[in-house]
């Protein structure tokens, strides 16, 4: 994802990775640190931004075009229809997961 993000850039953008990690929370702390540029969620990071620990860079700055630094991504769930009948305490979990995803996206599209 960095490195789409990176070769589709106009001009080339000299950075080195110092950290990598799958864990957004990990990239934010050393974002928060000082060690650099991280690609993350909003989510993760709207409260940082808002107390201005953190900028956002997909807006126009340094003659980059706006937007050039974001990509946008389609978050898709599955679930075992079979297993999510279950009493297991994990399944039951899932179901609770289930039920706040779908309002959450009955909420939005209404």
């Amino acid at each position: 994802m960095t490195e789409t993000i990176l070769a589709n850039a106009p001009e080339r953008l000299y950075l080195d990775r110092f950290y990598e990690t799958d864990m957004a929370e990990g990239l934010k702390a050393m974002a928060l640190a000082g060690h650099g540029v991280a690609f993350l969620p909003h989510s993760a990071v709207e409260d940082a931004v808002a107390d201005g620990k953190l900028i956002r860079l997909d807006h126009a700055m340094r003659g980059t075009p706006e937007g050039q630094l974001t990509l946008s991504m389609e978050i898709s769930l599955y679930r075992d229809k079979f297993a999510a009948k279950s009493d297991d305490s994990r399944q039951i979990l899932v179901r609770q997961l289930w039920d706040v995803v779908s309002e959450e996206l009955a909420q939005s599209t209404a």
